[in-house]
């Protein structure tokens, strides 16, 4: 009877590290993915943050263009 608790341990015992091997492997890809979605996200805010700046430029290039052609009163300046 010993001898069968002792097996039926050494069975659990293993079973419960197979768990615990695939919920560590299955934390370490959330923990990949996450830190790729996390870069991913990085390039997207920089990416924008030039856009923005591009545009911004490019409204004052506009405003240069009107001002200097004389065509001030296409602007709504109220």
């Amino acid at each position: 009877m010993n001898d069968e608790l002792q097996e039926t341990a050494r069975e659990t015992e293993l079973e419960l590290r197979e768990e615990v091997d695939l919920a560590n492997s299955r934390a370490n890809e959330a923990k990949r993915k996450m830190e790729a979605v996390q870069e991913s996200m990085a390039d997207y805010e920089n990416t924008i943050a030039k856009f923005r700046e591009l545009v911004s430029q490019l409204q004052v290039c506009i405003l240069l263009v009107v001002v200097g052609t004389g065509f001030e009163i296409w602007l709504d300046l109220s």
